[in-house]
C-alpha cells in the first residue's frame, strides 16, 4: 500500500528529477530546502523541475550535508515514497566526497593527492588521461601545481570529486581601502549580501578556500563583491576581463569606490603600447609560450599565449615557444589523448634557454629553420612596437620554386585541346544517328 500525502508540494522521481507544485502550501519552504542539493532546470507557470546531480550533491556535501540530511529533507516534502534508486544514488554519491584530498607538500610546486582506498587508487592509475598528470607515491599521487585545476576537473568527470585542502599562495601586499563616499560624493558601503558573498569566498583564508564562483543576479553588484574581496585580501590582484570596455569599467569602479590611485591600477591591453614598452624595458621577459586555439575547450576556443617574466631588470632577448599540439586532440571537447605533444620538448628548451640562445646566435641566418622555438632581441622588439606575438618573429624559410619550360606547358595544352575536339566530334556523330 503506497502512502500518499497530497498536502505536500514535492514529487521525487526515479530519474533524479524533483517536481515542485508552486501553488501548494509551503512550496516556498520546500524550495528553500531542496535548493541546497538540487539544480533548477525548468520553471513554467505551475510545476518547477529540479534535478539531483552528482555535482549538486557534492556541493551540498562540501557545505556540510550528509546523505541522511538530504534524504530527510526529501521525505519531509514528498507526496509519494522516495524511489529506492534515489536513496541509493544519494548515499553512494555523497559517500564519494572526501575520498580524494588535495594537500600541500614541502616540495616546490608539487601537491599531494591523498587516496586511501587502494581500489580507487588502482582505478585512477588505469585512467589514460590522468596518467600524464599523476606520479604515484605511497597512499596517493604527486600532482604538479600547474595541473591543479585540470586534475580536479577530470576527476569530477569520472565521478571522484576532490576536497581541495591545499592553501593558495599569498600575493604581494597592497592596501585596498574602501571609500565611505564615492568620488561623486554619494555615500557608499558594501551591502550585507555582498559582504556575505565576499566572506564566503574568502572563508577566513583557510586551506581549500579563496577560489570558486560567486553567483548573483544581474545588477546585484558582483563588481562590488570583487572589490570587497580585494579589501579583505589586501594583495595585488589580477582582474581578467573579456574586452577593453570591461577593463575600463573595472578601473572606474576601483577609482570610485576605493582609495587606490590611477597610478596603482595597471592596465594591460593591446591598445597600450606604453605598457608593453615598460614590461620589456623594466622587467626581464624570458619567454612567450604560444598555444594553439582550442586548448581551453570545451570552455573557450580562443588562442592564448603565456608570458614568462621576472619582475625588475630589463629584457635583452625573448625566447618564443610555438605549440602545435599539447597531447590532446584539438576538437570541441579537447579530452582525447594523442601522441603528438610539443610541450615536453619546449619545456626542456626553456630550461636550457641560455644554451639555445647561443645556438641561435651562431646559426646561419639564411639557413632553413625547422625548430619550434626562436629568439628576438630587444632591438627587434622595439622595431615592432614591443609586440610579443610569436608569429611576428618566426624565421621565414626561403624556398626555391621550380618552373617548367613554358613550351612544354603549351604542348600539353595543345594535346588536351586535340583530345577534347575528338570527344566533341564523336558526340556530334552519335547525336546525328
Amino acid at each position: 500500500m503506497v502512502t500518499i500525502d497530497s498536502s505536500k508540494p514535492l514529487i521525487v522521481q526515479s530519474d533524479s528529477t524533483l517536481l515542485l507544485d508552486v501553488h501548494a502550501d509551503r512550496a516556498e519552504l520546500a524550495r528553500a530546502d531542496i535548493a541546497a542539493f538540487s539544480e533548477l532546470e525548468k520553471s513554467p507557470e505551475h510545476m518547477h523541475t529540479y534535478r539531483i546531480s552528482p555535482l549538486s550533491l557534492w556541493n551540498a556535501a562540501s557545505a556540510g550535508f550528509d546523505a541522511q540530511a538530504v534524504i530527510d529533507r526529501l521525505e519531509t516534502w514528498t507526496k509519494f515514497p522516495i524511489p529506492e534508486n534515489i536513496i541509493f544514488t544519494v548515499r553512494e554519491t555523497i559517500d564519494r566526497f572526501g575520498k580524494l584530498k588535495l594537500r600541500a607538500t614541502d616540495l616546490p610546486n608539487i601537491l599531494f593527492l591523498e587516496v586511501e582506498d587502494p581500489t580507487i587508487k588502482a582505478e585512477l592509475r588505469s585512467q589514460r588521461k590522468l596518467a600524464k598528470m599523476l606520479t604515484e607515491v605511497d597512499e596517493g599521487f604527486h600532482v604538479r601545481l600547474l595541473d591543479r585545476g585540470t586534475i580536479k576537473q577530470e576527476l569530477i568527470r569520472i565521478g571522484y570529486p576532490v576536497k581541495d585542502e591545499a592553501p593558495l599562495v599569498k600575493g604581494q601586499p597592497l592596501e585596498v581601502q574602501l571609500r565611505e563616499t564615492t568620488e561623486a560624493g554619494v555615500p557608499f558601503s558594501v551591502r550585507d549580501y555582498q559582504r556575505e558573498a565576499a566572506n564566503a569566498f574568502y572563508a577566513r583564508g583557510e586551506a581549500g578556500a579563496g577560489f570558486g564562483t560567486v553567483v548573483l543576479p544581474c545588477g546585484a553588484g558582483k563588481t562590488v563583491v570583487g572589490i570587497a574581496v580585494m579589501s579583505i585580501l589586501r594583495t595585488n590582484t589580477l582582474i581578467v576581463s573579456t574586452n577593453v570596455a570591461a577593463v575600463h569599467q573595472w578601473i572606474d569602479e576601483l577609482e570610485d569606490k576605493t582609495e587606490l590611485t590611477r597610478e596603482e591600477i595597471g592596465e594591460y591591453t593591446g591598445a597600450h603600447k606604453e605598457i608593453r614598452r615598460q614590461l620589456i624595458e623594466n622587467n626581464r621577459v624570458e619567454a612567450v609560450l604560444s598555444l594553439p586555439g582550442g586548448v581551453f575547450q570545451p570552455y573557450s576556443g580562443v588562442k592564448t599565449s603565456v608570458l614568462l617574466f621576472k619582475k625588475g631588470g630589463s629584457t635583452e632577448r625573448v625566447l618564443f615557444l610555438h605549440v602545435d599540439n599539447d597531447g590532446y586532440k584539438l576538437d570541441a571537447n579537447h579530452d582525447t589523448p594523442i601522441e603528438a605533444d610539443d610541450l615536453p620538448e619546449l619545456l626542456a628548451t626553456y630550461a636550457a634557454r641560455d644554451e639555445r640562445a647561443a645556438a641561435w646566435v651562431q646559426r646561419e641566418p639564411k639557413a632553413p629553420w625547422h625548430e619550434k622555438w626562436w629568439f628576438a632581441d630587444v632591438a627587434e622588439l622595439r622595431a615592432n612596437e614591443f609586440n610579443l606575438s610569436a608569429g611576428r618573429y618566426r624565421p621565414v624559410n626561403a624556398s626555391t620554386a621550380e618552373h617548367r619550360d613554358p613550351r612544354e606547358l603549351l604542348d600539353e595544352l595543345a594535346e588536351l585541346e586535340r583530345e577534347i575536339q575528338a570527344e566533341v566530334a564523336a558526340l556530334r556523330e552519335a547525336l546525328s544517328q
